[in-house]
């Protein structure tokens, strides 16, 4: 009787540590799924989201991410395969040193005949999350100029 009683005390301290041994294990995962989902919530909030879009005769350069960007530059391109010049852009000549959360700049295109129809607005950027290069395609209504 004594041995059986023995063996049920080590079955049962077997079973036991083997759940607290599962039950750490779960609970070490379950904290680095919370450390990465922290860190993917910081990334988001340390980002930028840096737009150029074309309205009428201005390009406009805004920021609709969480984070303010830094050192913006706006560089006009002719499309790939497009004939022609890019515009003239008159309201940026340097980087602005900052575009906060939520702001834009606007600046004027001189176009003339020679300006083409389609053209590339690469913007650079640095925020939170590090350095960027984004292209955005800008098509004008009125090629003509």
């Amino acid at each position: 009787m004594a041995t059986t009683l023995a063996i049920i005390a080590i079955v049962i301290a077997l079973l036991s540590a083997g759940f607290t041994g599962w039950q750490a294990y779960t609970d070490h995962d379950r904290r680095r799924e919370e450390k990465s989902d922290r860190r993917t919530r910081v990334a988001a909030a340390e980002k930028a989201e840096v737009r150029a879009t074309f309205n009428g005769q201005q390009v406009v350069v805004e920021n609709r991410g969480p984070a303010t960007a830094h050192n913006v530059t706006v560089e006009l391109r002719p499309a790939e395969g497009e004939a022609g010049e890019a515009p003239t852009w008159l309201g940026m000549s340097d980087a602005l040193p900052e575009l906060p959360k939520g702001s834009f700049f606007r600046g004027d295109l001189a176009t003339d005949y020679e300006t083409a129809a389609a053209f590339i607005a690469i913007v650079t950027f640095t925020d939170g999350a590090g350095n960027h290069v984004e292209p955005f395609p800008i098509h004008r209504a009125n090629p003509s100029g």
